[in-house]
């Protein structure tokens, strides 16, 4: 499926977390086809940061309430995926693209075991020459920034958020 495809089955489901299309398709068509499709903004490769930054501040302010019931809450811990932030206590930890959609996957998943496989393509996608070790180190980041015993281990298997 490719992205206006899901884009469009997204919105059809009832979904309203902004979309920012990020493409190397710079066609005027295009652009009209991706916001009447459902996306929220629409950017074209290549771009400055800073410019995707400020368009994901926009989106956010635009829908904050919206967002409010986007934030996932398992045993103490707060993700806010869409600012990258996890919440633990009073301390507000930074989270790399990556680790937040790890830990949002099990987060949202909890006690259930997520497969090594099933994480490869949620969070890093089908089509990427990364390496499974890939999902082991970045349970080890999570593990090291979030300082939480959540995060479990079932070898050979995957990974599941206990809480």
């Amino acid at each position: 499926m490719d992205g206006m495809a899901f884009l469009k089955e997204f919105r059809g489901l009832g979904f309203q977390t902004p979309v920012l299309i990020l493409t190397a398709r710079d066609a005027p068509t295009e652009r009209v086809e991706g916001l009447d499709t459902g996306a929220d903004d629409y950017l074209v490769k290549p771009f400055f940061t800073e410019e995707l930054l400020a368009r994901l501040r926009a989106l956010t302010r635009r829908k904050g309430k919206d967002l409010v019931g986007d934030a996932i809450s398992v045993d103490g811990l707060t993700l806010k995926p869409l600012l990258g932030e996890a919440t633990k206590g009073e301390e507000t930890i930074r989270l790399t693209v990556k680790e937040s959609l790890l830990l949002e996957l099990l987060m949202r998943n909890h006690g259930q075991v997520v497969p090594k496989q099933r994480i490869m393509e949620k969070v890093w996608g089908y089509n990427v020459e990364t390496d499974i070790a890939s999902v082991d180190l970045y349970i080890y980041y999570l593990r090291k920034k979030l300082r939480i015993p959540n995060i479990k281990t079932v070898r050979g298997v995957g990974y599941y958020f206990h809480g």
